[in-house]
C-alpha cells in the first residue's frame, strides 16, 4: 500500500498560496499543510506516550479494526 498526498506538488506550492490570498480558509488551509510538512508536531520520546496510552496500532491493525467494528469485512 503506497500512500498519495491529496493534492499534487504544484497545487499545495503554487496554487494555494495564491488562492489564499483571497480566501482566508484556503490561506488557513495551506499554513496546516506547511506546518505538517515540517513533522514538527511529531514526538521525538514517544515513552511518555507509550505510559499514557501504551503502544499504538499500526495502521493495518487500524484499518482491520476500523473493517470489522463497522461490519465490512
Amino acid at each position: 500500500m503506497v500512500s498519495k498526498p491529496a493534492f499534487p506538488g504544484f497545487v499545495v506550492n503554487y496554487i494555494l498560496p495564491v488562492i489564499g490570498m483571497f480566501n482566508p480558509g484556503v490561506k488557513d488551509m495551506y499554513s496546516m499543510i506547511k506546518w505538517i510538512k515540517t513533522v514538527v508536531y511529531k514526538s521525538r520520546n514517544t515513552q511518555k506516550q507509550k505510559e499514557l496510552f501504551s503502544d499504538l496500532p499500526k495502521v493495518e491493525e487500524a484499518v482491520r479494526r476500523y473493517c470489522k467494528d463497522n461490519k465490512l469485512v
